[in-house]
């Protein structure tokens, strides 16, 4: 049994999730896509976000966009690390930021 579908989440715009997720040029469009279906079937969802000096300021509008879908029922955010070759590659671009988050 699968108690959440993880779904990447990391800016409220495409140009945004393309300073960290390099490839598609339309993955919110994608993604807002498999969550409306992910709805349909009623299926519980987990947004996950990593966090970084790229997006920090935009986490409001992410919010706007996931509390749009009723079946969002959990949001993790994960700091981003500079590890990995593309982590380390963009360190010094993306600038992990570590929070406390009380919620």
């Amino acid at each position: 049994m699968v108690d959440f579908i993880g779904i990447p989440i990391d800016g409220s715009t495409d140009e945004i999730i393309q300073l960290f997720r390099r490839g598609r040029k339309n993955f919110l469009d994608e993604q807002l896509k498999v969550l409306s279906f992910l709805e349909k079937i009623n299926a519980t969802v987990c947004i996950n976000t990593v966090l970084h000096s790229g997006n920090f300021n935009d986490l409001n509008n992410i919010h706007s966009i996931i509390s749009r879908f009723n079946n969002v029922r959990k949001w993790q955010i994960f700091e981003f690390m500079p590890i990995g070759e593309l982590g380390y590659k963009n360190k010094k671009s993306m600038k992990y930021i570590q929070i406390k988050l009380l919620i």
